[in-house]
């Protein structure tokens, strides 16, 4: 483990976790039930090591069926893991709810000064400060990531809230109107905006001069052909942000060369903890290892989370950053419950979209996997629709079919099957990008 990087700082955290778990077992029946049920006596929650040792206590499941049954019992579904009174929950905030009911991420006013100070902490990482000018370029609404808006207003950001659902057009219109030095989005809909922009002003999108592009959602700034597509484009520096709804803060250095995420938030959270994303058991921390991402809110009052399978899967990387800031950083490489097993090979669906990225010219770099049946395991070939550029030639769909076949094969040995479709054909999500379609998927 390498929970020795800042003595002074774990054995602050140690200290939080065990208010936490009293604080948790005194406030809610359900945490009192969790510990009792899986035999865990807090008292005896000496050492970080031994919390770590403890099995998985959460997952997305698990919320949502806590949800469900405050709906029932106590007319709200903000779940029955809620400690803090229901009075004193100030904020509420929401996940798209893309595959079902929303999770709510409910802060108390404690809860939010926590969520604020992480938030400053990536945000001044990044070189923003007082009288810069942030064009807004995700989704508006109650999602969880418009809880940054008030505290960039805190800080003295000038925020244009536009949003990614007003339209390319209108946040290009709003960009030359205010000048904003930064621009904040998921890839996704920057790699729409490279392509639309020209369209739209018979300019680059590097000529709207913003100096900073920060990022969040989705995997995307941290793949190399992704990465490299927003840098050239937009000539500024990537940030790629992960995190701070969930008590513990993470964001990429400005290099061009991808060095992880920086790991800015040990003092809020326990996240040092992986577990094998097929068998669930816990991993060993090493440089280069990669998990399922498990989590643990130790400074939490409205509706913690103890022993939380993010479904993230990610790789740590201990050695210093080249960037020469030390200290642990980690990269997302996709979702546990994306992961697809073809012929006993696993694929996320990043990996895809990197290669995908690569033919730029020809594609848009927009994709969907269709499935048949419930994931992981898929039968050959692999079902993927590809959009493609606004300037490729139709007569040449035949080559290019071929040849992003055999580059997948060859990189991730697996067979494909590959349908063109034109630009313009998928939807461009303001939120996370849902990459695989399980629309053919017969309950």
């Amino acid at each position: 483990m390498f929970n020795n990087f800042n003595k002074q700082i774990n054995e602050k955290r140690l200290l939080d976790l065990q208010n936490q778990l009293q604080y948790c077992k005194n406030s809610s029946n359900y945490f009192k039930n969790i510990f009792e049920n899986n035999n865990i006596s807090i008292d005896k929650i000496d050492s970080l090591e031994k919390w770590l040792k403890l099995p998985v206590l959460m997952d997305k499941k698990k919320v949502r069926d806590c949800q469900d049954e405050s709906l029932r019992l106590s007319n709200h579904a903000f779940g029955s893991h809620l400690c803090a009174p229901l009075e004193n929950v100030a904020y509420v905030y929401s996940t798209s709810g893309t595959t079902g009911n929303p999770s709510f991420y409910c802060f108390t006013k404690k809860d939010f000064k926590v969520h604020s100070e992480l938030v400053r902490r990536v945000m001044k990482f990044t070189g923003l400060k007082k009288g810069d000018s942030i064009m807004w370029g995700f989704g508006l609404g109650n999602f969880v990531a418009t809880s940054l808006l008030p505290i960039l207003a805190e800080m003295g950001i000038r925020v244009i809230p536009v949003g990614a659902e007003a339209g390319t057009e209108r946040l290009i219109q709003y960009t030359k109107l205010t000048r904003p030095n930064t621009l904040i989005g998921t890839p996704s809909f920057l790699k729409y905006m490279i392509d639309k922009v020209p369209n739209i002003t018979n300019k680059k999108v590097s000529d709207l001069g913003f100096r900073r592009i920060i990022t969040g959602g989705e995997p995307g700034a941290g793949l190399p052909d992704i990465r490299n597509q927003l840098l050239n484009a937009f000539d500024a520096p990537i940030y790629d942000l992960y995190g701070p709804a969930n008590q513990f803060a993470n964001i990429s250095c400005g290099t061009d060369d991808y060095q992880g995420m920086h790991v800015l938030g040990s003092d809020c959270g326990i996240w040092e903890d992986l577990i094998d994303p097929v068998t669930n058991e816990p991993l060993e921390i090493y440089d280069g290892v990669i998990g399922n991402m498990v989590i643990t809110e130790i400074k939490k009052e409205a509706t913690p989370y103890l022993k939380y399978a993010m479904n993230d899967i990610i790789q740590v990387f201990l050695e210093d950053c080249e960037c020469g800031i030390s200290g642990p950083r980690i990269k997302v490489l996709g979702r546990a419950d994306d992961m697809l097993i073809v012929k006993g090979v696993n694929i996320y669906p990043s990996a895809l979209q990197n290669i995908i990225s690569k033919y730029s010219e020809e594609l848009s770099g927009a994709l969907k996997i269709h499935l048949d049946r419930e994931p992981p395991l898929v039968t050959p070939p692999l079902r993927i629709t590809v959009e493609l550029s606004e300037k490729f030639k139709e007569k040449e769909h035949e080559r290019i079919i071929d040849k992003i076949q055999e580059n997948i094969k060859n990189i991730l040995s697996v067979k494909v099957q590959i349908c063109l479709v034109p630009f313009g054909s998928f939807e461009r999500s303001v939120r996370k990008t849902v990459l695989i379609d399980r629309d053919d998927i017969i309950n």
